[in-house]
């Protein structure tokens, strides 16, 4: 089955998680400042649970603000936030406890103050793990829901001028097999990659049944003519299991899936129908997974993978 047959939706048991995709709380903005978002828990008996953000220029001091309408004894959670490639803006999803249950809540900066928090939509279970892509007309965001022990994928895309839900909530199916060779191997290809008009949410990590090293599910969308919502199935080498975390996306011009496991950061890249064989470099000397992400895709940009 292609990608492009992929497309077309096919219906996937549910089953629970092993590990989430890491969520992007850090972003670089085109005039080189740093933007991040971290929880924070303050206070004794009765906690405050908040997201702060900095924003950290190139020049002077950093500026740290509290996001509204978090600053209260609610749990606020598994922030990630995006930049608008129109606006410039950057747009904030997380989890947080709303009533009894986790709703997905949306916020954005407009360079001097975040916007009043809003639920992306209401619904039953609990809505948690939320990433955010945006294009050129829609913010799209994607979440787990767990009801009554079962998980399911959701997403929902809104107008990235107003914030108005556009299309959605739907919920996302399952589709292709891409298996990704082990380290030093080279497989051939199956199907072909997304393109780069096509947004890739980070994904994750199903079970493993003891020998399988565990499958890997993405999902994105893409906005014409309607959004589009599909998923891809990636079986993984053995060194992915117990992966801590795992993503996707277009890294440097090349689809790329990354992950990673004990000390190591591991990736493989995806071009003309074939996968490149996996690689991976230690994280020492304080090297994060993030900055070993940016390396990877200097090295994708160059043509050394």
């Amino acid at each position: 089955m292609t990608h492009r047959r992929g497309l077309a939706f096919a219906l996937v048991a549910a089953a629970l998680l092993a590990a989430p995709a890491a969520a992007d709380t850090r972003k670089l903005t085109a005039d080189g400042a740093v933007h991040t978002i971290e929880v924070v828990t303050s206070g004794g008996k009765s906690p405050v649970v908040s997201l702060r953000y900095t924003r950290r220029p190139v020049t002077g001091a950093a500026v740290t603000m509290t996001v509204p309408g978090t600053e209260d004894a609610v749990v606020d959670r598994e922030p990630a936030i995006e930049i608008d490639p129109v606006s410039g803006q950057l747009v904030l999803v997380w989890s947080r406890l709303d009533g009894p249950n986790y709703n997905v809540f949306l916020s954005r900066y407009n360079g001097a103050s975040w916007s009043t928090a809003r639920a992306v939509v209401r619904a039953d279970g609990d809505d948690v793990e939320p990433q955010v892509l945006i294009s050129a007309h829609y913010v799209h965001v994607s979440w787990r829901q767990v009801l009554a022990g079962q998980s399911n994928f959701y997403r929902a895309s809104l107008l990235s001028t107003s914030l108005d839900l556009a299309y959605g909530p739907e919920r996302l199916v399952t589709s292709d097999l891409w298996p990704v060779p082990a380290e030093g191997a080279v497989t051939a290809g199956v199907s072909d990659p997304p393109t780069t008009s096509e947004k890739i949410f980070a994904g994750v990590l199903y079970p493993s049944n003891g020998t399988d090293p565990g499958r890997f599910h993405l999902w994105g969308v893409r906005d014409e003519p309607v959004p589009i919502g599909y998923r891809e199935l990636v079986s993984l080498p053995p060194s992915a299991r117990g992966a801590a975390s795992i993503g996707a996306g277009v890294l440097g011009g090349r689809f790329t899936i990354w992950y990673v496991a004990g000390n190591r950061f591991y990736y493989a890249t995806r071009t003309s129908g074939a996968w490149s064989s996996t690689r991976s470099f230690e994280l020492t000397g304080g090297l994060s997974a993030p900055e070993a992400r940016l390396i990877v895709a200097d090295a994708n940009a160059r043509g050394e993978n």
